[in-house]
């Protein structure tokens, strides 16, 4: 399963790993501040870690980039509620399922196709409709707007209505 997650590139979409460049062209949005909240979080984590898992004069932590994109994987393919404990924030990583595609809002024919449930230890896989070969499997992350979407999995929704024709961009 782990060589099979994307590369750790794929990850520069998140935008707490863009340019200063990138970066200043969302100046004066709350966006920014929400990602320079991340950044700091991610190398405060890896400070508090790092000092907790030294060996005397000698570090058995991976480096920070090793440990960003680590992290990255977890936080943009991990699913709430899906780990071993039956608390909803113990995360799981789910092989085959996080392969499958997000969708949510109005657009019916792009509509979630597919869902999983916890059963115990195992997680089922159910398509909502007959699928033929070759339709990519949708499931849903949940009600999210663009600025969670771009900031925790590196992507945006052009049309990110729901059915009911209500935002999750507020």
């Amino acid at each position: 399963y782990l060589d099979t997650l994307p590369k750790s590139e794929s990850f520069n979409a998140l935008p707490r790993r863009w340019s200063k460049e990138d970066l200043d062209l969302l100046e004066g949005s709350n966006l920014l501040n929400r990602i320079d909240r991340a950044k700091y979080g991610v190398k405060n984590d890896y400070n508090l870690i790092s000092t907790s898992w030294s060996i005397g004069d000698q570090l058995v932590l991976p480096t920070f980039e090793n440990f960003d994109n680590m992290l990255a994987v977890v936080t943009s393919r991990g699913f709430a509620g899906m780990g071993h404990s039956s608390n909803d924030k113990d995360i799981g990583l789910l092989p085959l399922i996080d392969l499958c595609n997000h969708h949510r809002g109005a657009e019916r024919a792009l509509a979630k196709n597919a869902s999983y449930t916890k059963h115990g230890s195992k997680v089922r896989l159910t398509s909502c409709d007959s699928l033929q070969k070759g339709t990519a499997i949708r499931l849903t992350y949940g009600a999210k707007g663009n600025a969670q979407l771009l900031l925790n999995y590196g992507f945006t929704i052009q049309k990110n209505i729901e059915q009911d024709g209500s935002s999750n961009d507020v």
